[in-house]
Protein backbone atom coordinates (compact mmCIF):
# COMPACT_ATOMS: atom_id res chain seq x y z
CA UNK A 1 0.00 0.00 0.00
CA UNK A 2 1.84 3.19 -0.95
CA UNK A 3 -0.02 5.46 1.32
CA UNK A 4 1.11 3.71 4.35
CA UNK A 5 -2.91 3.17 5.13
CA UNK A 6 -3.74 -0.84 6.21
CA UNK A 7 -6.78 -2.15 4.79
CA UNK A 8 -8.93 -1.42 7.41
CA UNK A 9 -8.13 2.38 6.77
CA UNK A 10 -8.10 1.78 2.83
CA UNK A 11 -11.50 0.34 2.76
CA UNK A 12 -13.10 3.14 5.31
CA UNK A 13 -11.56 5.39 2.97
CA UNK A 14 -13.67 3.53 -0.31
CA UNK A 15 -16.85 3.07 1.96
CA UNK A 16 -16.93 7.24 2.93
CA UNK A 17 -16.14 8.01 -0.93
CA UNK A 18 -19.15 5.79 -1.60
CA UNK A 19 -21.61 7.60 0.92
CA UNK A 20 -20.97 10.96 -0.29
CA UNK A 21 -21.38 10.16 -3.74
CA UNK A 22 -24.81 8.62 -3.80
CA UNK A 23 -23.61 4.95 -3.64
CA UNK A 24 -21.71 5.21 -6.45
CA UNK A 25 -17.76 3.28 -5.67
CA UNK A 26 -14.69 4.89 -6.52
CA UNK A 27 -13.68 4.01 -10.41
CA UNK A 28 -9.94 5.09 -11.72
CA UNK A 29 -8.95 4.69 -15.33
CA UNK A 30 -5.64 3.52 -15.85
CA UNK A 31 -3.85 2.29 -18.18
CA UNK A 32 -2.38 -0.75 -19.36
CA UNK A 33 0.94 1.17 -19.54
CA UNK A 34 0.36 2.51 -15.99
CA UNK A 35 -0.30 -0.89 -14.56
CA UNK A 36 3.01 -2.45 -16.07
CA UNK A 37 5.06 -0.13 -14.80
CA UNK A 38 3.53 -0.04 -11.45
CA UNK A 39 3.78 -3.59 -10.79
CA UNK A 40 7.02 -3.40 -12.51
CA UNK A 41 8.57 -0.87 -9.75
CA UNK A 42 6.79 -3.11 -7.00
CA UNK A 43 8.45 -6.72 -8.67
CA UNK A 44 4.74 -7.48 -8.48
CA UNK A 45 1.62 -9.08 -10.66
CA UNK A 46 -0.92 -7.08 -10.97
CA UNK A 47 -3.60 -9.52 -8.98
CA UNK A 48 -1.02 -9.07 -5.87
CA UNK A 49 -2.06 -5.64 -5.29
CA UNK A 50 -6.01 -5.43 -5.88
CA UNK A 51 -9.24 -7.60 -7.40
CA UNK A 52 -8.84 -5.79 -10.91
CA UNK A 53 -11.75 -5.27 -12.79
CA UNK A 54 -10.41 -4.39 -16.68
CA UNK A 55 -12.26 -2.88 -19.11
CA UNK A 56 -9.92 -2.41 -22.39
CA UNK A 57 -10.99 0.05 -24.37
CA UNK A 58 -8.24 0.03 -27.61
CA UNK A 59 -8.44 3.52 -28.85
CA UNK A 60 -6.76 4.35 -25.12
CA UNK A 61 -3.60 1.84 -25.90
CA UNK A 62 -0.79 3.68 -25.20
CA UNK A 63 0.17 1.85 -28.75
CA UNK A 64 -3.01 3.32 -30.29
CA UNK A 65 -2.92 7.13 -28.96
CA UNK A 66 1.48 7.07 -29.77
CA UNK A 67 1.20 6.17 -32.99
CA UNK A 68 -1.69 9.16 -33.35
CA UNK A 69 0.73 11.17 -32.27
CA UNK A 70 3.37 10.35 -34.78
CA UNK A 71 0.31 10.91 -37.55
CA UNK A 72 -0.66 14.60 -36.37
CA UNK A 73 3.22 15.26 -36.52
Amino acid sequence: MCSGDSMEQIEKKLQEYKDSHNGKDFMCDVSTKTIEDICQLLQCQPQDLIEWKVDLKPELSYENRYMQETEDN
